[in-house]
């Protein structure tokens, strides 16, 4: 298995994006956020995933109208070689927006937290192709079997449209089944997709903490661009796992019809421009580390609020560590209107 985490540095976004972010009240808890996952016992290679631009056309968006207004920001901290860093304290972290520095209002440290996530099944017609389907159950059910009784997953699945398929369970019969009866057929609208499963499960609660998507390749016919899907998870705090489960596809250029732009963007850009991860997982051991990697990573979350900025457009945000010499990984932003 092959993994793309990023760096621990951020470069600035492109432009403004015009995704809203849902702004925490002071006495809101802030658990749930942004995850990058990082394994160096399988020779991960660490990268940099910048923010890219995107507008979004969302007719109604928040705005911050004060100082209680609290940004969450999740952070997964490793040493070099890979291990989680668990035993960290707020002094220890240091936060910059736009560069400047914030002063941490509320911080949890996660010690043993919930794992939720929503998982996207790709059923495009290319999906019937050898054993793309089976991995996907397959993926499915490694999930299901790490998961805790306070652990979730609800099933969505897509070509052309999306579908959601099951509420938020962790019975493995339930989401084995959801996935088993899909039957692939149609074009790929993958980033549509996305923006649609985040639409759905973005005010449900207990917060959704990540999405995972397994597929087997490109987009194909969406409408909506790589920036908006990656933008919007990013915005709202949702990381994206992208897991594929045919063909590698993290280097091969990602493209839709929306936007001759998009060309650029990889399935590796879009997780890590959202704090997430991309592997490719060709057998059940692959399949196996991949899974019991999401879970931990969500776990073992610091989850640290700072004051949402005043000055409308993109954030960029920066998270270092001032302990010793470990790679801390979150979010690379938020957006104010």
């Amino acid at each position: 298995i092959v993994l793309f985490p990023r760096r621990a540095r951020t470069r600035p976004a492109k432009s403004a994006a015009n995704w809203p972010t849902r702004p925490r009240r002071a006495d809101e808890s802030v658990t749930g956020g942004s995850i990058v996952s990082s394994r160096a016992w399988l020779g991960a290679v660490l990268v940099s995933g910048a923010a890219a631009a995107v507008t979004a056309q969302e007719p109604q968006r928040p705005t911050f109208r004060s100082s209680l207004d609290l940004v969450s920001v999740a952070v997964v901290v490793r040493q070099p070689d890979g291990r989680l860093v668990t035993d960290l304290e707020a002094g220890d972290f240091e936060i910059l927006d736009r560069g400047a520095a914030q002063p941490i209002v509320q911080f949890e440290r996660g010690d043993d937290a919930h794992a939720r996530l929503a998982l996207l099944v790709d059923t495009s017609g290319s999906m019937v192709v050898g054993a793309k389907r089976e991995r996907s159950r397959i993926a499915t059910e490694l999930l299901a079997a790490g998961m805790k009784p306070s652990d979730g997953a609800t099933v969505f699945s897509f070509d052309a449209r999306l579908r959601r398929l099951t509420p938020f369970t962790r019975d493995v019969e339930t989401l084995r089944e959801a996935v088993t009866r899909l039957e692939p057929w149609g074009v790929t609208s993958l980033y549509d997709a996305i923006l649609g499963t985040i639409a759905s499960v973005a005010e449900e609660s207990p917060r959704t903490r990540a999405l995972l998507l397994l597929t087997d390749g490109i987009d194909t016919a969406s409408v909506k661009t790589p920036f908006d899907a990656a933008q919007a998870a990013a915005a709202l705090d949702i990381p994206l796992y992208v897991l594929s489960v045919g063909k590698d596809q993290m280097d091969e250029k990602a493209y839709s019809t929306a936007s001759a732009e998009a060309a650029s963007v990889t399935l590796q850009d879009l997780a890590t421009r959202t704090g997430g991860l991309a592997a490719e997982a060709a057998t059940v051991a692959d399949l196996s580390i991949a899974t019991r990697t999401i879970l931990s990573e969500l776990r073992h979350q610091y989850v640290i609020a700072i004051p949402a900025g005043e000055v409308r457009g993109w954030h960029d945000l920066t998270v270092r560590v001032k302990r010793g010499r470990v790679q801390a990984r979150s979010r690379n932003g938020y957006y104010v209107s």
